[in-house]
């Protein structure tokens, strides 16, 4: 059976993160979305869809996969937002049914061909509010990621699920591993210096560095990140920087970040009031009395940055400032005492090449199309 993993509108509300990358390639513990659905679907033959103007890079990006393309067979189409479990999609399989869905949210289409073309002529996965009859279908209780903090909430789901799977779980000597709230694991590539606390659950990814003296709680550490000082409940994407002391608690921090020394988010507001996050424009009651700062790639902050609760930092910003910064910083915006100016584009790439270039990648043609879109659009 053919799926598809498709990408419908309110993934931008998942903003910054999902900015530069497809939902699917959203960091969820030691996977991304997209490695942990392979892993419970290895049986079946997967496709993808997203947004138009991200279909390029995702074909560079996953050239193994067909992208945005139409096929001559029978498929099942699968929202990327839902967190599916393999039962479920053993069920969609079995029992075909035309729609299911979730509080009138597309969840998965039984399709044959000429049903796609006709969705497709009429609409697009991404407006599936024009999907014949969304609201009659089979019902399916399965969780939905409509934001990023909802991702955070499952951080420890995202740890205990890896305990299937051989991994190596270390007590390093002057380390200290407390397992009592769930599990510790780090992969041998990765390097812990002495002096650190690491309080579970914790997943610490390929080639990442802890710092000596830190003190890490309920988080997930990319691939190629370096990380030093208090970090809690929070989750880091990969090939972040934040080498330096400071306090990173309840935020989810996006690719090629580097947060300076003393780079601080605030978490709690004084009042003890929910907090609250602009997301596209509109000012989204996130129900969390924790929550930080949700930052997209290629960020940078300068020593000393302080970030008050619910801040959202676009994508290729840098932030220079002794005061806190604004709770809502667009993309590819300078921030120099307070002041804010748009970035110049050729800066953005000089940096973002030297930046991959020190970890032996490249900023590629193609990603440089697609981050001067964004840049001109968003």
């Amino acid at each position: 059976m053919r799926l598809i993993i498709f990408e419908d509108k309110n993934v931008l509300n998942l903003e910054p993160i999902i900015i530069t990358r497809p939902m699917f390639d959203i960091r969820f513990g030691k996977e991304t979305l997209l490695s942990r659905f392979e892993k419970i679907n290895h049986q079946n033959r997967i496709s993808l869809w997203v947004r138009s103007e991200l279909k390029h890079l995702t074909r560079e990006r996953f050239p193994n996969y067909i992208v945005n393309q139409l096929l001559n067979e029978d498929v099942v189409w699968l929202n990327s937002r839902v967190l599916w479990k393999k039962n479920q999609i053993e069920q969609i399989i079995s029992k075909p049914s035309k729609r299911y869905t979730k509080q009138n949210t597309l969840l998965a289409a039984f399709l044959n061909p000429k049903e796609v073309r006709d969705w497709l002529r009429n609409s697009n996965p991404y407006d599936v509010t024009k999907f014949p009859n969304v609201e009659e279908g089979r019902k399916l209780n399965v969780e939905i990621f409509d934001y990023l903090w909802d991702i955070l909430d499952f951080i420890p789901f995202s740890i205990d699920e890896i305990k299937k799977k051989s991994i190596n779980i270390v007590n390093y000597d002057k380390v200290h591993v407390d397992k009592s709230s769930g599990p510790v694991f780090i992969e041998n590539s990765a390097f812990v210096e002495p002096f650190t606390i690491l309080r579970g659950p914790i997943y610490i990814g390929h080639n990442a560095i802890i710092k000596s003296h830190s003190s890490i709680t309920n988080s997930v550490v990319g691939p190629g990140c370096k990380i030093a000082g208090e970090v809690s409940n929070s989750i880091f994407q990969s090939n972040t920087n934040k080498a330096h002391y400071g306090y990173i608690g309840n935020s989810f921090i996006g690719e090629w970040v580097n947060l300076g020394a003393g780079t601080t988010t605030s978490n709690l507001k004084n009042n003890y009031k929910n907090i609250s996050v602009m997301i596209n424009g509109k000012l989204i009651r996130s129900g969390k009395l924790f929550l930080g700062s949700l930052i997209g790639d290629h960020t940078k902050t300068a020593i000393g940055t302080k970030m008050n609760t619910g801040t959202k930092i676009g994508i290729g910003c840098n932030i220079v400032s002794c005061q806190f910064s604004s709770r809502n910083v667009s993309s590819f915006t300078e921030i120099l005492n307070n002041k804010s100016v748009k970035m110049d584009f050729k800066k953005f790439v000089k940096t973002a090449e030297i930046v991959k270039l020190r970890r032996n990648g490249f900023f590629t043609e193609q990603e440089k199309k697609y981050y001067n879109y964004i840049y001109k659009n968003l």
